[in-house]
């Protein structure tokens, strides 16, 4: 049976984004975050790429999505710390097989500071 999830909170709506990493033109980071489901950020070349999230204090979080993205053929690690220096994987890291959208939820909610995928 599918499951439904409805996302009532993205992180990144209210903490301080960076990106590492190179954006094609006219995929910005902004599109990591806008809620447009037709519009996604999207990197140029091969390159690794990470998106760390500082939320400000401690926030719970208990799955990642992704619902569009690049990055079939690829490494991935979803991370989590308090400290922005010691990083705990959040989940196995991964190689994303394909182009599919991305969801990894957790056993139970974690709630920390500083958030990435890498």
């Amino acid at each position: 049976m599918a499951e439904i999830a409805l996302i009532t909170e993205n992180i990144l709506e209210s903490a301080t984004v960076t990106v590492t990493g190179t954006a094609d033109t006219g995929f910005g980071q902004a599109r990591l975050y806008d809620r447009a489901i037709s519009l996604f950020w999207q990197k140029s070349g091969t390159g690794a790429v990470t998106f760390h999230a500082d939320a400000g204090a401690a926030v719970s979080v208990d799955f990642l999505a992704i619902y569009r993205h690049n990055f079939s053929g690829q490494n991935l690690a979803w991370q989590y710390s308090d400290d922005d220096t010691n990083w705990t994987d959040a989940v196995s890291p991964w190689t994303q097989s394909d182009g599919s959208q991305i969801v990894k939820t957790l056993d139970a909610s974690e709630s920390h500071r500083y958030w990435r995928v890498t």
